[in-house]
């Protein structure tokens, strides 16, 4: 019978159980997801899942929390920019968003999903983590572009909406939306992005003019 090993590196072992389950629960959803395929994906026992993490709901937890720390790696990002003028910040800040986004597919998978599925995120998770990120993220760009927060916020939210779907797509989708450019899939979308994402915070087309 497989257990938990003896002398195991209980951080190691956790941050196994979390990759997996991660993987499970953006693809499957909460419900789809079963301690058994977490097991069987992880390679340890069901004992030793329970050990680290206890209920599935609080595993679940965990692993939308963990990936609020990889999202908090953007927010950390968008201050190394603020030397730079508004829209060499803005420039940057997307491009960084976007390049995020494409290595950490899962976790953003996971955030759709969670998002989606129910009520949304459970409420500890968006008090603890939703929230103050977006607050770190709109202040940030409020300061750096000089504009309102609540402007900032708004604009945020939804150049992260469009941002994340072009970070989910598939190879196939990417070279459906560069149709008629001649550049590479991703550079096509980071050039798109560039000149869109400007006109939905700021609201003028001539800004990065």
């Amino acid at each position: 019978m497989r257990g938990r090993p003896k002398n195991a590196q209980p951080e190691v072992t956790a941050n196994k159980i979390l990759h997996a389950s991660t993987e499970l629960f953006a693809s499957h959803g909460f419900h789809g997801t079963s301690f058994r395929t977490i097991a069987k994906a992880s390679g340890l026992s069901i004992g030793t899942i329970q050990h680290h993490f206890g209920t599935k709901d609080r595993l679940y937890d965990a692993c939308i929390a963990s990936m609020y720390k990889e999202l908090g790696q953007v927010v950390d990002g968008l201050a190394e920019f603020l030397d730079d003028g508004p829209r060499e910040f803005l420039e940057r800040a997307v491009i960084h968003g976007f390049e995020f986004g494409l290595e950490h597919r899962t976790s953003v998978r996971l955030l759709t999903r969670a998002i989606q599925d129910g009520d949304g995120l459970p409420s500890t998770i968006r008090d603890e983590h939703a929230q103050p990120l977006l607050k770190t993220a709109s202040e940030t760009v409020s300061a750096a572009l000089g504009i309102e927060l609540s402007v900032a916020t708004f604009g945020l939210q939804s150049s992260i909406f469009l941002i994340v779907r072009y970070a989910l797509a598939s190879e196939r989708e990417l070279k459906d939306f560069s149709f008629g450019s001649d550049l590479d899939p991703i550079e096509a979308v980071k050039k798109h992005l560039v000149q869109v994402v400007p006109m939905i915070i700021m609201g003028d087309s001539n800004f990065l003019k």
